[in-house]
């Protein structure tokens, strides 16, 4: 209970921080603004997806800075941090999108789930589904969810088809991405499976139960870099 009072108190704040009036000439009009019902229903796709212990920090942050710019993006990082680690409740705001929202809002706010809860290879299922059932809530008809989902996922897929071809025109890697496991490019997948099973270990917070709070944060962001450079391999290199 101590911790869904805070997080509604932190909700009440951010809603109060980020609604302003715009006032027109008759009659005036109240106009809220929408993103801390983005930025909820994001982690609420990215826990039910369970997405949020795979997709670091930066690139968190870096779609949020895409989506809403810089400055709102740094300023609130910390409070959708927060709401990450909270039990979101997200029949109230798709209600509240679902009667004021337009059609235009709805297929924005569901590309932008789309987006930011991204991850080349991680399963789809978990995050697609809880998609469709915010999509239903705010009454988005399915149809246009899907038309929103083969849009993103053909964007996608053109992006990682132009990357193998660079690839494949430089017959080289990036080499940064695989000192992360003092390996190279010509390493096979048996010894690149070693080396990540290892530094997961090393970095696991169950590995470290002395550690400081500080310290186990650094260790927690560590180990997403390198469950993300994992995956990137893999999925450059073709492996399962």
């Amino acid at each position: 209970m101590g911790s869904n009072s805070g997080f509604i108190i932190g909700l009440i704040i951010g809603i109060i921080m980020d609604c302003e009036l715009i006032f027109k000439e008759q009659p005036a009009k109240k106009t809220t603004d929408n993103r801390i019902s983005y930025l909820m229903l994001a982690a609420f796709v990215l826990q039910a997806g369970e997405l949020d212990g795979r997709i670091s920090n930066e690139t968190l942050h870096r779609r949020l800075v895409n989506k809403f710019g810089e400055v709102y993006a740094t300023k609130r990082f910390a409070f959708f941090h927060e709401l990450l680690r909270q039990r979101i409740q997200v029949e109230a705001i798709c209600e509240q999108i679902k009667l004021h929202a337009d059609l235009k809002d709805k297929k924005d706010i569901i590309l932008f789930l789309f987006e930011i809860t991204y991850h080349p290879t991680a399963p789809k299922e978990k995050a697609t589904h809880t998609i469709n059932y915010l999509a239903a809530r705010i009454n988005l008809p399915y149809e246009d969810v899907k038309t929103i989902y083969r849009t993103f996922s053909q964007q996608h897929q053109n992006n990682y088809n132009s990357n193998t071809k660079t690839y494949t025109e430089k017959t080289t890697q990036k080499p940064d991405i695989y000192t992360i496991f003092n390996l190279t490019s010509n390493c096979t997948e048996k010894e690149l499976k070693t080396a990540f099973h290892h530094l997961a270990k090393k970095y696991h917070p169950d590995s470290n139960p002395n550690s400081s709070n500080s310290e186990k944060i650094v260790m927690q962001e560590k180990l997403r870099t390198i469950i993300e450079s994992y995956d990137e391999i893999k999925l450059r290199r073709g492996w399962k």
